[in-house]
Parts: C-alpha cells; structure tokens; sequence
C-alpha cells in the first residue's frame, strides 16, 4: 500500500478518535487552575456529568458560579471541588479573588449531539473505528 495512503489513513483514524472527547453522562471532566486561569476555560459535557477543577497555583482560587448555583469557597494548592451538572445551558463561572479568571460549562443533552451535527462524538469515534479497520485490512498478511 501507498505509504501516502497509509499515513493519511492513520491520520483521519486518530482526528475521529479526537473528535469523541465530549465527556458523558456520569463521566466525570478535569479542569486545572493554573497561572491564574481555569484550562480549559471552556468545557462542554452532557447533563449529568461531574466537572472537577483542581488549584495548581500557589495562590488561592475559588470556582464561582455567576449565578451562585456553585461555590468552591477557597481552594488551595493541591486542592480540587467537584460539581455535577443536572442542568442543560452554560454557567458562566469566576474566581472571587481575582475577577478576570473566568471560564464556561455547556451543558448539553445527547440529542444536541446526534449524528449530523458538527463535533458529533458519536460520529468522530465512528471515523476513528472504520479508518482504523481500513488500516487493519491494508496492513493484514496476503498469502
């Protein structure tokens, strides 16, 4: 086979690998808070799922909802709070200590996520398993 061919294979197999990284239902999210800034500043997971931000810094950061529907009260270095999500929409959220961290939780449901629309993890680990079996059989012994 092409080596061309192969590597582009190999290629569209791992960037639909990628594209199923939406956390699930139950699954849980890490956010890191590091030189004062939430990483990533925005996550998108189903309803349900826990997101976990955890304090690198030496300095001492709080997760705040805008709404006040989650308060992490002082975190520091080393420590982590937990939130699940039982509600569809985004929540803004911010460090009290220090205002311009701010980052963003979307909260969606498995139908926003049916095949057809775009960064359908469904769909992205659909691309990865058939270009993976593509691979396989380009790769398999021929007698």
């Amino acid at each position: 086979m092409n080596r061309k061919l192969l590597a582009a294979l190999v290629l569209l197999c791992l960037l639909g690998f990628s594209l199923s990284t939406v956390a699930g239902e139950g699954e849980t999210e890490t956010v890191d808070i590091e030189n004062f800034a939430f990483s990533p500043d925005m996550v998108v997971v189903l309803n349900g799922t826990t997101v976990t931000w955890t304090n690198l810094d030496a300095d001492n950061h709080t997760v705040t909802a805008d709404d006040g529907a989650f308060d992490s009260g002082l975190l520091e270095q080393g420590e982590s709070f937990s939130y699940t999500f039982d509600t569809l929409g985004t929540f803004p959220y911010h460090c009290t200590p220090h205002p311009s961290m701010t980052g963003d939780a979307e909260v969606t449901e498995l139908s926003d996520w049916l095949p057809g629309e775009e960064n359908t993890p469904g769909f992205g680990l659909l691309i990865g398993l058939l270009s993976l079996s593509v691979v396989a059989i380009a790769l398999r012994p021929r007698d």
